[in-house]
């Protein structure tokens, strides 16, 4: 909604795994798109999460191809768009990712990693979350990242999908292109002071528990949309 809300200029697919849909009221280039999950909670319902972002490719791809569609932008479910995202797809790239500030050695990031790589390789870690990929590689890129998923992991590696992506990443001749460091933020990991993140395009609500981050993320969204200075909305809720 907060896309729809900035006036994002590209479709919006919506994957989800429940049966009643998120918008009861249909909105023009708005699509969502049914998965069958099996049944999980904690870790395994996390990793099998994050699998779906290369699992969904064939349908992703068949809807861009529906429209046009020169880029693929796939951002997680617990991000929210604060300002139009539109210029972050401008440019001629092939792959445009999210570093965080963290060496790619962190826990998260380096399952891949070989021993030479984990000792000296410079290089800031990729959040999986926000990636943009050019229409006419997205099947290849979408490929090789399942593909290297599938590998055998070093012992005690964590994050795998993410990890995977990071290898890709290393691996990879395309053309790559950062997002530029302000645009995405991450308010309740890296970027906690409200004066900087509240001018970010996308925030990325990544850490803590669930419901901490469903009233945070319901708080910002409220601000961001519907505060004026006559405090409208508070005076009706309290009536």
């Amino acid at each position: 909604m907060s896309l729809v809300r900035n006036q994002f200029d590209g479709d919006i697919l919506i994957f989800r795994n429940t049966e009643a849909p998120l918008f009861h009221i249909p909105r023009q280039g708005v699509v969502e798109h049914f998965v069958q999950t099996k049944d999980m909670s904690g870790v395994e319902l996390q990793g099998e999460a994050w699998c779906w972002k290369y699992r969904v490719a064939p349908a992703v791809m068949a809807h861009a191809e529906s429209i046009g569609a020169e880029k693929i932008l796939f951002l997680d479910a617990d991000m929210l768009c604060l300002r139009n995202p539109d210029h972050l797809l401008d440019g001629d790239w092939d792959i445009s990712c999210c570093r965080e500030r963290g060496a790619i050695q962190g826990a998260c990031f380096s399952a891949y990693l070989t021993p030479g790589e984990q000792t000296a390789l410079k290089w800031k870690g990729v959040n999986s979350g926000t990636i943009a990929v050019a229409a006419g590689r997205y099947l290849e890129v979408m490929a090789e990242w399942g593909r290297i998923h599938k590998m055998q992991p070093r012992p005690g590696g964590s994050f795998l999908e993410q990890a995977a992506w990071n290898r890709l990443l290393l691996d990879t001749s395309l053309r790559v292109r950062p997002f530029e460091r302000d645009a995405i933020m991450f308010p309740m990991f890296e970027d906690m002071d409200y004066r900087h993140y509240r001018e970010a395009s996308l925030v990325h609500c990544l850490g803590d528990n669930l419901k901490t981050k469903a009233q945070f993320m319901f708080g910002l969204y409220m601000s961001t949309f519907f505060f004026d200075e006559a405090g409208t909305l508070l005076n009706l809720l309290d009536m």
